[in-house]
């Protein structure tokens, strides 16, 4: 691409800072939908019967 030594290496370490923050943001939103999933259908499970 012609880019410089310095220009190389400060784009190959954001592209990897970049690139950790989504998957890391990817991750959490993966997980604590899995959570929340799991929290429903314990409360669910455990509800006692409706009062009247």
């Amino acid at each position: 691409m012609g880019f410089g030594r310095n220009k190389t290496i400060f784009c190959g370490a954001l592209t990897g800072l970049l690139s950790g923050y989504f998957f890391t943001q990817a991750f959490l939103a993966s997980n604590m939908a899995r959570l929340r999933s799991q929290s429903v259908s314990k409360d669910t499970e455990t509800d006692p019967l409706p009062h009247e």
